[in-house]
């Protein structure tokens, strides 16, 4: 897997350029894109039945002036892959980014109907004094391929998506809601760079309707590759966000005697599920209310014997003071209880004598949450 740096996500976006009109009055529309994720790479995605979709995220800002009512105003943007560095002999560049979805307030947007990277979006008028049109826009993230440029575990990120386009319309007095566009708003953004040589971490862009990320093979931890794995479920969400997945060893660490001391596991593990700016509220329906879903995997191979769940202890890392937090069980509704913001839905040991494969020694840990946080098991 291709996996994304290291560095905490935040939800404010690397700023990109802006112009205004360059045909008819200056300064009638003006259009602001920026990346989603800042600087940090995006995840590769993957094919097959099990495959991760990670996204690649814009938030699109048009503002209008003047006192000409805009008519016919359209968004388009196209997404290409392009080469951060020349690729080994033999090596085809990955693609495409394919347009998912848009998050925001009016238009529609939908994918062009011969390109399916390239998205159009269109709001109609735009009135003077009306308010900016702002919007997210999301693209499945390049599949990944045997063959494209990041096929050396060791090397650095060598492709990138790239977005361009810009914001037609009509305006002045003789203009009709019908009158073609005759004017253009133009813009660019940096390249959003994709892949790192790390499979533990895995970052994307993040949309409303949620979505399911993980490491490995469906989070499934493997001791060819890293034994522990992580799978985060989102429900549908109040605002578009980022996020990550970034999982450590810390055994060598001042936290290590605490978290071998009940004797569990070889290993002290860290799984770091960061997903800013999300507060999901209960609401006064427990079958109502929204949870992120995290599900931690420790690989059979790191269990000590005798296995006994009751000795398992979950821990989140406090954002603030650093500290250790032990997380309680979810109530008889399966929730945090009042005044907490996460809580343990299960743990158990994948049994044997199952069929499920690769898994089977496993420890699963399931947890429900309002917000994120580091959790390490012990």
């Amino acid at each position: 897997m291709k996996c994304l740096n290291l560095a905490p996500v935040f939800l404010a976006a690397a700023i990109g350029s802006t112009s205004s009109a360059f045909a008819g009055v200056s300064d009638v529309v003006s259009t602001t894109v920026e990346r989603l994720t800042l600087d940090e790479n995006v995840t590769y995605s993957t094919a097959g039945t099990k495959g991760l979709t990670s996204k690649v995220g814009y938030v699109v800002k048009i503002t209008r002036s003047g006192t000409n009512v805009v008519n016919n105003l359209v968004f388009e943007g196209t997404t290409s892959i392009t080469a951060i560095v020349a690729p080994p002999v033999g090596v085809t560049p990955s693609g495409p980014a394919v347009f998912l979805e848009a998050n925001g307030d009016g238009g529609v947007c939908r994918a062009a109907v011969d390109n399916s990277s390239k998205v159009v979006c269109n709001f109609g008028q735009m009135r003077p004094n009306d308010a900016p049109k702002e919007f997210a826009l999301f693209f499945r993230a390049p599949i990944d391929t045997p063959t494209n440029c990041f096929t050396d575990s060791n090397a650095a990120p060598c492709e990138a998506v790239r977005f361009e386009g810009a914001t037609n319309y009509s305006e002045g007095t003789g203009d009709n809601s019908g009158s073609a566009s005759n004017d253009q708003s133009s813009w660019n953004v940096p390249d959003v760079r994709l892949g790192t040589n790390d499979p533990k971490i895995v970052r994307s862009a993040l949309s409303k309707s949620g979505g399911e990320l993980f490491t490995g093979t469906d989070g499934v931890p493997s001791p060819a590759t890293f034994k522990f794995a992580a799978k985060l479920n989102a429900p549908q969400l109040p605002n578009y966000t980022t996020a990550t997945l970034d999982l450590k060893d810390v055994t060598d660490n001042n936290a290590a005697s605490s978290c071998l001391a009940l004797g569990n596991f070889k290993s002290c593990l860290e799984a770091g599920v960061l997903v800013p700016g999300v507060f999901l509220v209960p609401s006064t329906d427990p079958a109502l209310t929204k949870f992120l879903t995290i599900i931690l995997r420790i690989d059979s191979n790191e269990v000590k014997s005798p296995f006994r769940k009751t000795n398992i202890q979950v821990v989140n890392i406090n954002d603030l003071t650093l500290a250790e937090e032990t997380v309680q069980p979810c109530n008889s509704f399966g929730l945090p209880d009042s005044g907490l913001d996460r809580c343990v839905f299960d743990i158990r040991r994948i049994s044997n004598a199952g069929s499920n494969g690769e898994l089977r020694g496993d420890v699963e840990v399931v947890i429900r949450a309002y917000r994120n946080a580091p959790y390490r098991i012990r």
